[in-house]
């Protein structure tokens, strides 16, 4: 075992209530008897795996969902009590925020009106099955579109052009499918699985089609995901962006009358359209004129079911429920008003943030100065990002300015929107709603989903050929996570994610071992192995000289060996190896988000935890795996190595500090050690 006490930046200790508190967290959570140097993720949770458990109803439990299910508990508190009057200077922004709050419990409690929705039964879906099946292939896939449905043969958005990131284009790519990724068709266990609820859920709902015709679409299905490229083969954007002109779109997928559906969608016709998955579509097309039509028809009502059989009655959910479990490992399913609660925020966000920000944080709050905190962090990590560019050896002259012109470029936005829409502002909310308050109602669960799902899919449609609007954010101020968007060139951070274990207002050192590590993340992600294709401007193009390009791939072959590397067990038994080429871009995130960081803390002396005998340094790398305690069923753990670039919990956090000399000084770690390898990767 190795000595804690090594030398460091600091011998003063902070004594205050909160430091002592947060000493008490980090040893509950730790593991004192593992050696740090041999397994760091065992030693920084070996406590807190130790004690804790998988609640039935959940598939994984961690540090993340901790903080989320605390933020949950804040929206629940919001949406099972009455309006609690805010300071408005405006009269008219009172009565929104009111009107907004009604609005938002209406649909709450339309999802919480069990025995309504159970008297409905199945009759919602037959109603809005009803126009579909009326409709050919091309008209049922257009009715699917604009009432916000799922299309299941291809997707279809508007979305911003990679090469003119400032206006809005159409996008056609590969459709989701009904099992979590395509390799889970290629298991007969999980399609049986599939197969079976499916029959179960069409017998309730749709008792006309016969098991053969159900048999017959499953197939159907199958051979989509066959012919879908992997998630390994989505992580490159140039070899997603191919377009297309209308008229070499219908010479090319003749199969589907394009003019026709995107005048039916959107009420006009696109010049320019990217395919993402043309291989998808190539063979698709080859499918689509081998197949019967009544055998498409059918897998698309099929679908349309099974993305809205949630809304029915308990008998008819339970169905869904319990393929749900089978596949991520669940004992039961959530609570209902838990489920109600998720779902009201899905929808929405923007309007839920308002009032969590303001019962969290205090919007306009001026004694508040998370805000600043933040922004201040997130500015300095920049400025070391910044004078990284500067020093690399390995980049040339004129990818290097170009690479610091996107640095400079790139916005940082914290906490929520003040824009499009203002989160402060209830009349913003009101107007970003549109005419949504005069719809939802506290008995019509279906139909507020559709009109909710319809009305995002008209604000999507009627966004194309317009100019992008780069104000939007992706994520609720709720949230806890955080985002780089290459085409806007921005890092978000929501204020969700800005309390511990992340943000610690006692202890620098865990801030920056916690948020710090996420900010340096998302800064990362600009020149990751896709992120890097976007200029300043969000423009995807080949900027960087073959002969860097060489150096940058070499690199990142070190973490994709390293990963590779790596496994975890499935619910069979066996090991199940991590994609390190899949997963490469997080990869590159994490460990050059966590050496950003660890810089930032190190330029000036910081404060020790009364009660622990542990180094500023060393409290840093113990947040950093702090952050990752987290517990998976086996059959999640392999939903997320199938389906999820990110590394697994235990990857994250060994794999990087084995790639940290930093870490290795803080510890003591003997060269050659399990966390201080010889070999090294390092990019930025």
């Amino acid at each position: 075992m190795v000595s804690l006490s090594v030398p460091s930046s600091s011998t003063d200790v902070c004594t205050t209530q909160g430091c002592i508190q947060s000493a008490l967290n980090i040893l509950a959570d730790m593991d004192f008897n593992i050696d740090p140097c041999s397994d760091f993720y065992q030693y920084t949770c070996g406590g807190w795996l130790k004690n804790a458990t998988i609640p039935d109803s959940e598939s994984s439990v961690g540090t993340f969902y901790h903080l989320r299910d605390a933020n949950a508990k804040v929206i629940e508190n919001i949406l099972t009590n009455t309006y609690q009057e805010m300071t408005f200077n405006d009269q008219k922004e009172k009565e929104a925020d009111i009107s907004n709050f009604n609005m938002v419990k209406n649909y709450y409690q339309s999802c919480m009106n069990q025995d309504q929705i159970d008297q409905l039964g199945r009759e919602p879906l037959e109603k809005y099955l009803l126009p579909i099946k009326q409709q050919d292939t091309l008209g049922a896939l257009i009715q699917l579109e604009i009432t916000g449905g799922s299309n299941p043969l291809f997707s279809a958005s508007v979305d911003p052009d990679d090469r003119n990131p400032n206006q809005n284009i159409i996008t056609l790519m590969q459709p989701s499918l009904g099992l979590p990724s395509k390799e889970y068709f290629e298991q007969k266990q999980y399609v049986e699985i599939y197969r079976k609820s499916i029959k179960q859920l069409a017998n309730l709902t749709m008792p006309d089609l016969n098991e053969p015709e159900i048999d017959a679409a499953i197939d159907f299905e199958t051979q989509l995901a066959a012919m879908s490229t992997s998630l390994e083969g989505l992580q490159d954007p140039i070899s997603l962006y191919n377009p297309f002109t209308l008229e070499d779109l219908e010479n090319k997928y003749s199969y589907v009358n394009w003019r026709t559906f995107f005048q039916g969608v959107m009420s006009r016709t696109p010049n320019k359209i990217v395919v993402m998955t043309p291989s998808y579509f190539d063979k698709l097309g080859e499918l689509w004129q081998d197949q019967n039509t009544v055998v498409i028809k059918n897998y698309i009502l099929l679908s349309t079911m099974r993305h809205h059989v949630y809304l029915l009655d308990r008998a008819t959910n339970d169905v869904l429920q319990e393929m749900n479990n089978k596949l991520s490992g669940r004992k039961s399913s959530p609570t209902r008003q838990r489920t109600c609660i998720q779902r009201t925020n899905d929808a929405f966000g923007e309007l839920l943030g308002h009032y969590f920000v303001n019962r969290v944080f205090g919007i306009n709050n001026d004694d508040n100065d998370t805000a600043g905190k933040i922004h201040q962090l997130l500015e300095s990590i920049r400025t070391i990002y910044a004078q990284r560019l500067e020093s690399v050896d390995w980049l040339d002259d004129a990818t290097r300015a170009k690479a610091l012109d996107k640095i400079q470029k790139m916005a940082i936005k914290s906490m929520y929107s003040t824009q499009s829409p203002d989160i402060r502002s209830p009349l913003s909310l009101q107007q970003y709603y549109g005419d949504l308050n005069s719809i939802i109602r506290p008995d019509t669960q279906f139909e507020n989903a559709l009109a909710l799902a319809s009305w995002a899919a008209n604000k999507s449609w009627s966004s194309f050929d317009k100019m992008v609007d780069k104000d939007r954010w992706f994520m609720e101020p709720q949230a806890v996570n955080a985002y780089f968007s290459p085409t806007y060139n921005q890092v978000v951070v929501p204020a969700g994610i800005l309390q511990p274990p992340f943000y610690d207002i006692n202890s620098i050192p865990l801030s920056l071992g916690g948020i710090g590590v996420v900010i340096g993340h998302e800064l990362t992600h600009g020149f990751d192995n896709s992120g890097r294709l976007y200029d300043g401007d969000g423009v995807l193009s080949q900027w960087w000289s073959n002969a860097t390009m060489e150096q940058f791939n070499e690199k990142a072959q070190c973490f994709i060996d390293q990963y590779n590397g790596f496994n975890i067990q499935g619910p069979d038994g066996q090991d199940h190896h991590v994609n390190g080429k899949m997963t490469l871009g997080e990869n590159l995130a994490d460990n050059g988000g966590i050496s950003l960081a660890y810089e930032a803390f190190s330029k000036t002396p910081q404060l020790r935890l009364s009660g622990l005998d542990l180094s500023p340094e060393a409290l840093f790398f113990i947040n950093f795996g702090r952050v990752w305690c987290e517990k998976d069923r086996p059959e999640r753990a392999i939903q997320k190595i199938l389906g999820d670039v990110h590394s697994p919990a235990r990857v994250r956090v060994n794999a990087v500090v084995q790639n940290m000399p930093d870490f290795a000084k803080a510890f003591n770690c003997p060269a050659g050690a399990p966390m201080n390898p010889i070999k090294k990767c390092k990019v930025w």
